[in-house]
């Protein structure tokens, strides 16, 4: 399984903004890895325009509703 998808299931299941430290550690994968995991995947949220969205705050990532789906 590519680090990607377990972020992505990371982010999902946890429902909680989580820092890149603890994403890394709980994949028991590298933070570089980890960083451009959670670049790719905010790039193909942004560019398919789905429901859920990846964003940064500050050192922390989560996934979230889109504002336009939230209703």
């Amino acid at each position: 399984m590519s680090s990607k998808n377990e972020v992505e299931a990371l982010l999902f299941s946890s429902g909680r903004a989580m820092e890149i430290g603890d994403i890394a550690r709980i994949c028991r994968a590298d933070v570089d890895e980890i960083k451009q995991s959670l670049e790719e995947l905010r790039k193909e949220y942004d560019d398919n325009q789905k429901p859920l969205l990846l964003v940064q705050d500050g050192t922390k990532w989560k996934l979230t509703v889109r504002e336009s789906y939230s209703h």
